[in-house]
């Protein structure tokens, strides 16, 4: 299987996301890996403004509006969803003007899972507090499997 990952924001797909002042470098992510198998991938999240923002991380099912932006969807609802393997770490945290900091994605396909042939696809989201809903954001990126 290969694992393909991006991140939701505003800026096409290979570029930076940004929202609220916060910076999540996630260009896109190709990992080759099968049932009963793990990979981990680094996400470096900056705050570029200067006040401290508190965000949050998370992986969800998507869909994409006929504006082309993206809305969120509980995990599990598309049909070949990858959310219920991928784990981030941490989820929240405050990030003080200029800092910046690692997370970890990490995904996992159960040993014995049951694939049916084709993509499987997730998106990880980043929020600050001060942010719409992810329902309500620009164009993203996602998780893909073959």
């Amino acid at each position: 299987m290969l694992f393909w990952a991006s991140c939701h924001g505003a800026l096409p797909i290979g570029a930076r996301a940004a929202c609220g002042g916060i910076v999540v470098d996630c260009t896109d992510l190709q990992l080759s890996i099968a049932p009963g198998e793990q990979s981990t991938a680094v996400l470096h999240v900056t705050n570029n403004s200067a006040q401290p923002q508190a965000v949050t991380i998370f992986a969800s099912d998507w869909h994409q509006n006929e504006d082309g932006g993206v809305s969120a969807a509980d995990p599990g609802t598309m049909v070949h969803s990858a959310t219920r393997w991928i784990g981030v770490h941490p989820t929240k945290f405050v990030l003080e003007p200029g800092q910046m900091l690692p997370v970890s994605v990490n995904i996992a396909i159960p040993a014995g899972a049951k694939l049916a042939p084709g993509d499987y696809f997730s998106m990880v989201f980043s929020q600050t507090e001060d942010d719409v809903p992810a329902t309500e954001r620009s164009p993203g990126r996602n998780v893909r499997l073959h």
